[in-house]
């Protein structure tokens, strides 16, 4: 399973967003020519594949747990994962730890770490997806993703939506180690995902909230979260709701 994003949370405040090997700084501002960037990766201490860096067996959630992930710039993640003979577990981990130390000595106690929206009160602005290029337009773009659905819910209902979000929080997770082919590949999974929610009689609509991270040592980087809205495709208390409901969450 996929890093949560209350663990990503964890990883990059507490890194304090700098590499924990370098300190260099994880985002880089946009300029005239290109948008901002986010350069951090997210290594994982221990390998959850058989032949991977430092495999040993784990169970899934220990594997993507914050405790099993480092944050650190490419240099260095290919470094670690190619050098494992020298960045052994232990090594990384006691890296990690006094790298966490070292953040909270430098972070400046009135800049405490937090996800702050751009336009805060304002309603995020949705479209209805009906292809899966639309969604992972969006969701393939951003660090993390909220969504809103019906209260009620059947079983087989919930086993559909949920199998759908699933699938777009592992391509999120992924897609910027995918290629042009492996993109096309999520498009046709997702689209087939809002057919079958289609068929069941839902609408999906999606959108983007603008938010910046900012706090600790580093300066502040833009962070954006996919936003989501389910809904039955008869309920037209809905289209209010889509407006409205999400101003402030």
């Amino acid at each position: 399973m996929p890093l949560t994003d209350m663990h990503r949370t964890f990883l990059w405040g507490r890194s304090g967003g700098c590499c924990a090997i370098c300190r260099c700084p994880l985002t880089e501002d946009e300029t005239e020519a290109d948008p901002a960037a986010v350069i951090g990766e997210e290594a994982h201490i221990v390998s959850g594949q058989k032949g991977g860096p430092r495999y040993r067996p784990m169970e899934p959630r220990e594997v993507d747990h914050y405790s099993n992930v480092i944050l650190v710039c490419p240099n260095h993640h290919a470094r670690i994962d190619k050098q494992s003979g020298l960045f052994t577990e232990s090594k990384i981990r006691e890296i990690k730890a006094e790298h966490e130390k070292w953040v909270t000595h430098h972070r400046d106690p009135d800049r405490p770490v937090r996800i702050r929206d751009l336009k805060a009160g304002a309603p995020v602005p949705l479209y209805r997806a009906t292809k899966g290029s639309e969604v992972v337009g969006v969701v393939g773009g951003s660090h993390a993703f909220q969504y809103d659905k019906p209260d009620d819910l059947t079983e087989d209902e919930v086993d559909l939506l949920g199998g759908f979000l699933q699938d777009l929080n592992d391509w999120m997770d992924i897609w910027g180690d995918l290629g042009p082919a492996d993109r096309l590949r999520a498009e046709l999974s997702v689209s087939r995902g809002l057919d079958a929610l289609q068929a069941a009689g839902f609408v999906v609509h999606v959108g983007t909230r603008d938010q910046v991270l900012e706090g600790g040592i580093g300066p502040p980087s833009r962070w954006s979260t996919a936003v989501l809205v389910v809904h039955r495709s008869r309920d037209a208390q809905a289209q209010l709701k889509i407006l409205l409901a999400l101003a402030g969450k």
